[in-house]
């Protein structure tokens, strides 16, 4: 017991920074996931909707046609 009060505060230190440390990589990482330029065409897929087997996206494709400026 006396041993484990010696090192308790290491140990809580230890895992506040780890925590800490973890939290700010998963910040950091939110941050660049979100950091787009302007024009850019992002697509994100929810990771539980990926691991379906079925995969079906919806919709239909359209075909477009360009319009001439004038």
């Amino acid at each position: 017991m006396f041993i484990l009060r010696l090192l308790a505060p290491y140990i809580l230190s230890y895992m506040m920074r780890r925590m800490k440390n973890k939290f700010e990589h998963n910040i950091r990482k939110e941050q660049e996931k979100r950091k787009k330029n302007y024009g850019d065409t992002v697509v994100e897929f929810d990771e539980k909707e990926q691991d379906k087997k079925d995969k079906d996206f919806g919709g239909e494709y359209v075909d477009f046609k360009e319009l001439d400026k004038e």
